[in-house]
């Protein structure tokens, strides 16, 4: 998860400095800034224990959401899978297709 960039803050820096204003990351936690999104990350996780994600994560989860979401039959098999080597092209709009599709469904479960 990538944290949204704070608005211009006040720099802390030098005297010489002090017209000038730095971008970064803010913790929402404690309010310290950082230059990058690893860094905040990495921050969080260890001083507040915030476990962050990563892509690969979220691509998983996604992953895992898409196949928990497949019309899986009683016997446990994805009736998608059964249709897709039936019907390679799709179900076409005939009686006797539609007649084959329902026989393959009820007989899987």
């Amino acid at each position: 998860m990538a944290y949204p960039q704070i608005e211009p803050a006040p720099s802390p820096a030098s005297e010489e400095d002090a017209g000038a204003l730095q971008v970064g990351y803010r913790c929402p936690e404690c309010q310290r800034v950082f230059d990058t999104n690893q860094g905040l990350a990495a921050h969080r996780y260890r001083a507040h224990g915030v476990a962050g994600s990563s892509k690969r994560r979220d691509q998983e989860r996604k992953r895992q959401a898409k196949a928990s979401d497949r019309p899986q039959t009683s016997t446990g098999i994805d009736a998608r899978k059964v249709l897709k080597s039936a019907f390679p092209n799709g179900i076409p709009a005939t009686p006797e297709a539609v007649a084959l599709a329902h026989e393959l469904l009820t007989l899987i479960g």
